[in-house]
């Protein structure tokens, strides 16, 4: 078999596709606001910030998580129909959905592995045609997200593909995402999106083997 991982925030899509939802759903919401006067302040970014390099901890996506709580599946699943038509396919990255298409046709087998919100990715993942999606999963009660995260794998990507057991001869990894380091030591071939924020980390952490390319945020 060969595979073709593929990331999906400002590597498919110029967006944080998590708190983009987030902010096309709630933007009106109280709470929603509040929250976002609170992630500007300068002692929260820091306390932010240390919980998640000390304890791998993102307080920000525990906080913002918690609007959902209540909400119908059903609502959620109306509205990223929305999110998807009417925001994302508009901050589409020509360069990585041509890159992604040319493994496809190749017959490679192709995982959208995104630490995003397991609804947003399944979307993605329906309407780009790949194999399967790995995601960050929320919690439900019946048919109402309870605002928990109930796997975010962010830090543990690399692990959730590993633990799939696949048999592979090839693998190509497709991302901009500093977390992914681990995963592009797994890779044959690495594409790496780079920009300003992360054009630093890539140069000093380069693939064994890798093409590097430039794309405007």
């Amino acid at each position: 078999m060969k595979i073709a991982i593929i990331d999906l925030c400002d590597t498919l899509y110029r967006s944080n596709t998590t708190f983009d939802f987030l902010h096309f759903y709630f933007k009106e919401n109280e709470r929603y606001i509040k929250l976002r006067k609170l992630k500007g302040l300068i002692l929260y970014k820091i306390l932010n910030k240390i919980l998640f390099k000390l304890f791998n901890v993102d307080l920000t996506k525990i906080l913002f998580t918690k609007l959902l709580k209540g909400i119908p599946v059903k609502n959620i699943d109306e509205e990223i129909e929305n999110f998807y038509s009417k925001f994302l396919t508009k901050r589409k990255i020509e360069e990585t959905h041509k890159i992604a298409n040319i493994y496809k046709e190749k017959g490679y087998h192709i995982i959208l592995l995104s630490a995003s919100y397991d609804f947003i990715v399944h979307k993605v993942a329906k309407e780009i045609g790949v194999n399967e999606y790995i995601a960050t999963s929320l919690e439900r009660r019946g048919e109402f997200y309870t605002g928990e995260i109930k796997e975010d794998i962010l830090k543990t990507k690399h692990k959730k593909f590993i633990d799939k057991g696949l048999n592979y001869k090839e693998l190509v990894v497709i991302t901009d995402n500093e977390t992914d380091i681990n995963l592009t030591k797994l890779a044959s071939f690495s594409y790496i999106i780079i920009n300003e924020k992360n054009k630093r980390f890539w140069l000093k952490n380069k693939p064994f083997k890798y093409d590097f390319i430039e794309v405007q945020k």
